[in-house]
């Protein structure tokens, strides 16, 4: 994903990138802000998307106030 990501994206696109409290497996940037965060996994149910979702919440900072779960 990165590799069709990085040349198209106007800011930075960047994998396995430190947030917060871990790493997020795909960050885009652009002038200085994080503008999307997302952690790729395969599908194990409900429970397991509802995880991920934690997850990911908890690489948030104050600063990414917009956030969105697919």
């Amino acid at each position: 994903m990165l590799l069709i990501l990085e040349p198209n994206f106007e800011g930075s696109a960047t994998g396995e990138t430190f947030n917060k409290k871990g790493k997020t497996d795909i960050l885009l940037r652009y002038e200085g802000s994080n503008v999307f965060m997302a952690e790729l996994k395969y599908w194990h149910g409900k429970k397991a998307y509802l995880e991920t979702i934690t997850q990911l919440l908890s690489y948030l900072t104050w600063r990414d106030s917009n956030t969105n779960s697919l």
